[in-house]
């Protein structure tokens, strides 16, 4: 081979040389911008993660909150179940009393007509006696009138 195809071949190798140099920079330059970009996300995303875990955090503290909330209406609300029962009971209680207390009242007022017509029986046989007792006082006065 002579210099200058010796040359022209390192010339085109130089070529090619510089062609694949270019072409690995501009892999390295879009690898680069791929790896800013990828290193940009991660950091919002870390940004957005960090934001929701506090969120998160606030979420079971509130739902905390909540639970204590829940038992203590639970707790008052057996409670009140167990006033409204026994209210339940006293009423029912009452309601026996009342029923009780009214057949009493209505035996009460059938003693009282009984006794308001003894009274009055005994007033018409005091009335008869008294006449019987106002006759024989007029016969004894005669007698005596006549003796």
């Amino acid at each position: 081979m002579k210099d200058k195809d010796l040359l022209v071949v390192l010339a085109e190798m130089l070529r090619k040389q510089d062609q694949q140099t270019e072409i690995l920079t501009n892999l390295m330059d879009v690898s680069i911008k791929q790896f800013e970009q990828q290193h940009k996300f991660n950091i919002e995303q870390q940004l957005v993660n960090q934001e929701q875990l506090a969120f998160i955090r606030e979420k079971s503290a509130f739902n905390k909150e909540q639970l204590t909330f829940n038992k203590e209406q639970s707790a008052f609300n057996k409670e009140q179940s167990t006033f409204i029962r026994e209210q339940l009971n006293i009423n029912r209680e009452q309601l026996v009393y009342n029923k009780e207390q009214s057949i009493y009242n209505k035996e009460q007022s059938a003693f009282s007509k009984e006794q308001l017509a003894f009274n009055k029986n005994q007033q018409s046989f005091s009335e008869k006696i008294l006449e019987v007792n106002e006759k024989i006082v007029d016969r004894l006065e005669r007698i005596e009138k006549k003796l």
